[in-house]
């Protein structure tokens, strides 16, 4: 977890890409003391971050974001608090694809109209059939 303190250096980056690397709940824990203003991307497509790491990221400067990928991690519905009470106020894209086990995008489509959240199809129609 404490490699990824090295990460707090680089002020200035516009992408970071942890994709398919072990950072871990406790890893995103230490990165809320970084200053990631100006990061634009962010991918963390399957890693290891859970529900909890959701909640990490609230707590983490991110007022420039714009897309976040967070395709085939482990992350549920208890996600969801996180997520509504997020200040991502540039967000552009949400990628959540390949999450089985969520069933709010349609809420989170309404908390940011202007974003495009993927998947685009409300999966919460299917599960209640």
């Amino acid at each position: 977890a404490i490699e990824y303190l090295a990460l707090c250096g680089f002020n200035e980056l516009h992408y970071l890409d942890l994709s398919q690397t072990n950072i871990s709940d406790d890893s995103i824990k230490h990165l809320i003391i970084c200053n990631f203003t100006k990061l634009e991307n962010l991918s963390l497509e399957r890693t290891k971050i859970t529900d909890v790491s959701i909640g990490y990221l609230n707590h983490i400067n991110f007022k420039n974001l714009k897309s976040i990928d967070l395709r085939c991690i482990n992350i549920t519905d208890n996600s969801k608090k996180y997520f509504m009470n997020s200040n991502f106020t540039n967000i552009k894209e949400i990628n959540l694809e390949q999450n089985n086990r969520i069933n709010f995008v349609s809420e989170l489509k309404r908390k940011y109209p202007k974003c495009f959240i993927y998947p685009e199809i409300d999966e919460s129609f299917f599960n209640n059939k």
